[in-house]
Protein backbone atom coordinates (compact mmCIF):
# COMPACT_ATOMS: atom_id res chain seq x y z
CA UNK A 1 0.00 0.00 0.00
CA UNK A 2 2.80 2.30 0.85
CA UNK A 3 4.01 1.52 -2.88
CA UNK A 4 0.44 3.07 -4.22
CA UNK A 5 0.30 6.06 -1.94
CA UNK A 6 4.13 7.00 -3.03
CA UNK A 7 2.57 6.37 -6.50
CA UNK A 8 -0.17 8.47 -5.80
CA UNK A 9 1.81 11.52 -4.14
CA UNK A 10 4.15 10.74 -6.67
CA UNK A 11 1.66 11.74 -9.24
CA UNK A 12 0.17 14.34 -6.94
CA UNK A 13 3.53 16.22 -6.79
CA UNK A 14 3.65 16.18 -10.66
CA UNK A 15 0.19 17.34 -11.25
CA UNK A 16 1.16 20.65 -8.53
CA UNK A 17 4.13 20.83 -10.45
CA UNK A 18 2.91 20.92 -13.44
CA UNK A 19 0.13 23.51 -12.86
CA UNK A 20 2.34 25.64 -11.01
CA UNK A 21 4.65 25.35 -14.12
CA UNK A 22 1.78 26.40 -16.32
CA UNK A 23 1.09 28.86 -13.86
CA UNK A 24 4.56 30.66 -14.27
CA UNK A 25 4.51 30.14 -18.30
CA UNK A 26 1.15 32.35 -17.91
CA UNK A 27 3.00 34.86 -15.87
CA UNK A 28 5.51 35.71 -17.78
CA UNK A 29 3.42 35.24 -21.13
CA UNK A 30 1.44 38.40 -19.66
CA UNK A 31 4.36 40.14 -17.94
CA UNK A 32 5.97 39.98 -21.36
CA UNK A 33 2.70 40.68 -23.11
CA UNK A 34 2.49 43.32 -21.25
CA UNK A 35 6.22 44.55 -21.47
CA UNK A 36 6.37 44.51 -25.48
CA UNK A 37 3.12 46.46 -25.59
CA UNK A 38 4.74 49.21 -23.24
CA UNK A 39 7.46 49.11 -25.74
CA UNK A 40 5.86 48.84 -28.54
CA UNK A 41 3.72 52.22 -26.92
CA UNK A 42 6.95 53.92 -26.29
CA UNK A 43 7.92 53.27 -30.05
CA UNK A 44 5.07 54.56 -31.21
CA UNK A 45 5.22 57.75 -29.43
CA UNK A 46 8.56 58.47 -30.27
CA UNK A 47 7.96 57.66 -33.56
CA UNK A 48 4.92 60.06 -33.71
CA UNK A 49 7.59 63.02 -31.94
CA UNK A 50 9.85 62.33 -34.52
CA UNK A 51 7.71 62.23 -37.49
CA UNK A 52 6.06 65.45 -35.88
CA UNK A 53 9.43 66.94 -35.57
CA UNK A 54 10.35 66.15 -39.16
CA UNK A 55 7.50 67.73 -40.48
CA UNK A 56 7.80 70.73 -38.51
CA UNK A 57 11.18 71.26 -40.02
CA UNK A 58 9.99 70.87 -43.53
CA UNK A 59 7.37 73.39 -42.65
CA UNK A 60 10.33 75.64 -41.92
CA UNK A 61 12.40 75.15 -44.35
CA UNK A 62 9.99 75.22 -47.11
CA UNK A 63 8.67 78.94 -45.57
CA UNK A 64 12.45 79.85 -45.54
CA UNK A 65 12.79 78.62 -49.47
CA UNK A 66 9.79 80.46 -50.37
CA UNK A 67 11.02 83.82 -48.97
CA UNK A 68 14.54 83.15 -49.84
CA UNK A 69 12.51 82.78 -53.59
CA UNK A 70 10.47 86.00 -53.46
CA UNK A 71 13.36 87.84 -52.16
CA UNK A 72 15.21 86.63 -55.71
CA UNK A 73 11.84 87.75 -57.55
CA UNK A 74 11.46 91.45 -55.44
CA UNK A 75 14.90 92.26 -56.34
CA UNK A 76 14.65 91.46 -60.11
CA UNK A 77 11.55 92.98 -60.50
CA UNK A 78 12.71 96.11 -58.83
CA UNK A 79 15.99 96.13 -61.27
CA UNK A 80 13.30 95.95 -64.56
CA UNK A 81 11.46 98.85 -62.61
CA UNK A 82 14.15 101.03 -62.72
CA UNK A 83 15.34 99.94 -66.53
CA UNK A 84 12.02 99.43 -68.69
CA UNK A 85 13.77 99.86 -71.56
CA UNK A 86 16.47 97.02 -71.02
CA UNK A 87 16.95 95.34 -74.66
CA UNK A 88 15.48 91.61 -74.67
CA UNK A 89 17.84 88.86 -73.27
CA UNK A 90 20.47 91.21 -72.35
CA UNK A 91 23.29 89.09 -71.50
CA UNK A 92 24.90 91.35 -68.36
CA UNK A 93 21.14 91.40 -66.70
CA UNK A 94 20.82 87.40 -67.53
CA UNK A 95 24.16 86.44 -66.06
CA UNK A 96 22.68 88.33 -62.83
CA UNK A 97 19.51 86.41 -62.84
CA UNK A 98 21.61 83.02 -63.47
CA UNK A 99 24.12 84.42 -60.02
CA UNK A 100 20.92 84.59 -58.08
CA UNK A 101 19.90 81.02 -59.86
CA UNK A 102 22.84 79.74 -58.38
CA UNK A 103 22.10 80.54 -54.92
CA UNK A 104 18.69 78.00 -54.87
CA UNK A 105 19.49 74.59 -55.63
CA UNK A 106 15.31 73.95 -55.67
CA UNK A 107 14.88 76.20 -58.54
CA UNK A 108 15.74 75.28 -62.25
CA UNK A 109 14.81 78.22 -63.93
CA UNK A 110 14.36 82.27 -63.50
CA UNK A 111 12.39 83.72 -66.42
CA UNK A 112 10.73 87.53 -67.06
CA UNK A 113 7.54 87.55 -69.06
CA UNK A 114 6.88 90.21 -70.93
CA UNK A 115 3.16 91.89 -71.43
CA UNK A 116 2.91 89.71 -74.27
CA UNK A 117 3.39 86.67 -73.20
CA UNK A 118 6.75 85.67 -74.12
CA UNK A 119 10.31 85.17 -72.14
CA UNK A 120 12.31 87.98 -72.51
CA UNK A 121 15.07 86.93 -70.00
CA UNK A 122 15.77 83.86 -69.39
CA UNK A 123 18.56 81.89 -67.37
CA UNK A 124 18.32 79.41 -69.85
CA UNK A 125 18.95 81.46 -72.78
CA UNK A 126 19.07 81.18 -75.23
CA UNK A 127 18.44 77.02 -75.29
CA UNK A 128 14.31 77.76 -74.26
CA UNK A 129 12.40 77.81 -77.36
CA UNK A 130 10.08 80.87 -78.34
CA UNK A 131 6.55 79.97 -76.75
CA UNK A 132 4.03 82.17 -76.15
CA UNK A 133 3.31 81.94 -72.26
CA UNK A 134 -0.02 83.93 -71.49
CA UNK A 135 -2.77 81.24 -71.12
CA UNK A 136 -0.58 80.18 -68.02
CA UNK A 137 -2.55 80.51 -64.82
CA UNK A 138 0.68 82.33 -63.14
CA UNK A 139 0.43 84.87 -66.20
CA UNK A 140 -3.26 85.37 -66.05
CA UNK A 141 -3.70 85.94 -62.27
CA UNK A 142 -0.66 88.81 -62.19
CA UNK A 143 -2.50 90.20 -65.46
CA UNK A 144 -6.09 89.87 -63.55
CA UNK A 145 -4.89 91.40 -60.45
CA UNK A 146 -2.29 94.07 -60.24
CA UNK A 147 -2.33 94.34 -56.51
CA UNK A 148 -1.15 90.73 -56.23
CA UNK A 149 1.88 89.50 -54.52
CA UNK A 150 3.81 86.86 -54.73
CA UNK A 151 1.76 83.85 -56.78
CA UNK A 152 2.58 80.52 -55.96
CA UNK A 153 0.63 77.92 -58.60
CA UNK A 154 -0.25 74.64 -58.91
CA UNK A 155 2.16 71.84 -60.75
CA UNK A 156 2.33 72.47 -64.32
CA UNK A 157 4.50 70.80 -66.91
CA UNK A 158 7.28 73.56 -68.41
CA UNK A 159 6.97 73.53 -72.44
CA UNK A 160 10.36 74.01 -72.76
CA UNK A 161 11.87 70.52 -70.57
CA UNK A 162 8.65 68.51 -70.32
CA UNK A 163 9.57 68.18 -66.76
CA UNK A 164 7.38 69.45 -63.77
CA UNK A 165 7.28 72.57 -61.50
CA UNK A 166 5.99 75.01 -59.52
CA UNK A 167 5.83 78.34 -60.45
CA UNK A 168 6.30 81.39 -57.98
CA UNK A 169 5.84 84.35 -59.59
CA UNK A 170 5.46 88.44 -59.26
CA UNK A 171 4.21 91.38 -61.47
CA UNK A 172 7.13 93.82 -62.63
CA UNK A 173 5.46 97.49 -61.22
CA UNK A 174 5.47 100.45 -63.40
CA UNK A 175 4.58 104.10 -62.36
CA UNK A 176 1.74 104.53 -65.30
CA UNK A 177 0.16 100.92 -63.86
CA UNK A 178 0.51 99.38 -67.29
CA UNK A 179 1.46 95.76 -67.47
CA UNK A 180 4.68 94.90 -68.01
CA UNK A 181 5.18 91.51 -67.37
CA UNK A 182 5.89 89.09 -64.84
CA UNK A 183 9.02 87.32 -63.31
CA UNK A 184 9.19 83.85 -62.55
CA UNK A 185 10.97 81.19 -60.37
CA UNK A 186 10.32 77.01 -61.70
CA UNK A 187 10.52 75.42 -58.75
CA UNK A 188 11.13 71.67 -59.35
CA UNK A 189 9.80 69.50 -56.72
CA UNK A 190 12.10 66.43 -56.62
CA UNK A 191 15.10 68.82 -56.23
CA UNK A 192 13.43 70.92 -53.55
Amino acid sequence: MRGIHSVERLGASRLIAGAVAIVIFVVFALISAWAFHERAQIISDRGYRTGSNLAHVLAEQTTGSIQAIDLILESIAERLEVSPAMPDHDPIFEQAMRDKLAGLPYVRAIFVIGPDGFITQDTDHPFTPRKNLADRAYFKAHLDNPALGLHIGPPLQSRSTDTWFVSLSRRIGRADGAFPGIIVAAVEVQRF
